[in-house]
């Protein structure tokens, strides 16, 4: 029994890998043609280069205007996110405030510090000499003064008469 660790000798019948000739192009099959494909030359071309260019700038545009539109899109929703948080955050300090100027609490903070409900009340009458328009003493430097004001409703003023 023997073992050949290299490879089978190679058959004289088999031309070597590296003796063949590259295969030849395949040819059409029967009843058509072979098609080359023609460049444009001359006249065609030139009118191709400015279509070629124009096509170039408007898909670069189109690029910047949809990266430009995806930027804004994402500004767009970290702004509604904002919006939200700070929604949030809103509903919670009102709901704070309306428990912090509640009564009760109010009440509570004023016994902490000391205050209390009044002793006794002192009304003070209101003060009624003075003109009541402060434009009034401007229009009587005019001469556009109006003759006689309306008495003031209230404590100060002519009450009702029976």
């Amino acid at each position: 029994m023997s073992i050949h660790l290299l490879a089978p000798p190679a058959r004289p019948d088999l031309p070597a890998l590296d003796d063949r000739e590259p295969a030849p192009p395949m040819a059409p099959p029967p009843g058509r043609r072979a098609r080359r494909r023609r460049r444009p030359s001359g006249p065609a071309a030139l009118a191709l280069i400015p279509a070629v260019a124009v096509l170039g700038v408007i898909g670069t545009l189109l690029v910047g205007e949809s990266a430009t539109g995806a930027a804004v899109g994402e500004r767009i929703a970290s702004l509604q996110t904002t919006s939200t948080v700070l929604g949030s955050r809103s509903a919670l300090l009102q709901t704070t405030l309306a428990q912090v100027r509640s009564a009760g609490t109010v009440e509570a903070g004023a016994a902490r510090a000391g205050l209390g409900p009044p002793i006794s009340w002192t009304t003070v009458p209101s003060v009624t000499s003075g003109p009541r328009d402060p434009l009034l003493p401007v229009l009587r430097l005019l001469g556009e003064a109006p003759a006689a004001q309306p008495p003031l409703p209230g404590p100060a003023g002519p009450g009702p008469t029976s």
